[in-house]
């Protein structure tokens, strides 16, 4: 497959990923479902139709603001989806035509919807932190069972206690999580108040 195609579809990919990621990012932490209803402006409530959802082109089409109303669209809706393109293409140039490249952009893609969530609430929510890990773990277990390099950020030892997907994973996940709980723990004990939360350790 020609590495122009591969990239040229993952930036595709991460532009439509990156217009869920909007939804996600507005729905969840509000408790809203996800699927239902469809996009639709939070000013006047209208229905968006699927030629003013078009990631970022629509957004400038419409020159930032709702057909319906003529109410404001944050310029960080079509930021949200540049980036979500942009790390798609990254994984695509790091891992080309690979189970590692849908592994790596689907972990970009809970990193960035849980990055501003926490910037808009300081909260990461349970059901993103889950889904994030469970996408970890299948891409280890499916790598140790099948032998297929899925999990793109273990396993690069070429020997020894590194080159096991499962260890390395289970290292990298024990040293993260007692260095944010430790940063936690030094911060609430200098500053008697809560600086860093248990959504950052999970």
């Amino acid at each position: 497959m020609p590495e122009w195609f591969v990239a040229v579809s993952a930036v595709l990919f991460g532009l439509v990923f990156g217009s869920f990621a909007n939804v996600v990012i507005w729905r969840v932490p509000r408790g809203e479902a996800i699927a239902h209803p469809g996009s639709h402006c939070p000013g006047c409530g209208n229905p968006i139709a699927w030629y003013d959802n078009v990631p970022i082109i629509s957004w400038l089409w419409l020159r930032a603001r709702c057909r319906a109303c003529g109410s404001p669209i944050a310029v960080r809706y079509p930021l949200v989806e540049a980036s979500s393109g942009l790390l798609f293409l990254a994984a695509a140039l790091r891992f080309g035509a690979s189970p590692a490249t849908i592994v790596a952009s689907l972990l970009f893609w809970f990193l960035l919807v849980l990055s501003v969530i926490d910037f808009d609430t300081m909260r990461l929510p349970n059901p993103l932190v889950a889904a994030l890990a469970a996408v970890g773990v299948v891409a280890i277990v499916v790598g140790e069972v099948v032998g297929v390099h899925t999990a793109p950020l273990v396993g690069a030892a070429a020997a020894g206690t590194l080159s096991s997907p499962t260890l390395a994973a289970l290292l990298g996940a024990m040293m993260g999580a007692v260095l944010s709980g430790g940063l936690a723990g030094a911060y609430a004990l200098v500053r008697h108040k809560s600086g860093l939360g248990m959504g950052d350790v999970k």
